[in-house]
């Protein structure tokens, strides 16, 4: 017994018109050791604003991380 659920043919033709999905870029996890007192205001700061630790760390490295692009981009050229 097959499990699929029939698809109009308008919504088909629909479907299969549509770019493929881009395929996300490989990610690794990075490790830091940082003094308790700094880990404990991380965490806080998070914590406030309802984020994960993580999510707050990416968005302070976001500004770093697209300088550092564009250099490199530009030694590059």
């Amino acid at each position: 017994m097959s499990h699929e659920f029939p698809i109009d043919k308008q919504l088909r033709s629909q479907l299969n018109k549509r770019p493929p999905m881009p395929t996300p870029e490989i990610r690794k996890q990075i490790s830091i050791f940082v003094p308790i007192s700094d880990w404990k205001a991380i965490r806080q700061e998070a914590a406030r604003k309802r984020i994960p630790m993580t999510e707050l760390c990416r968005q302070w490295m976001h500004p770093s991380l697209t300088k550092l692009r564009e250099q490199m981009q530009n030694r590059a050229a």
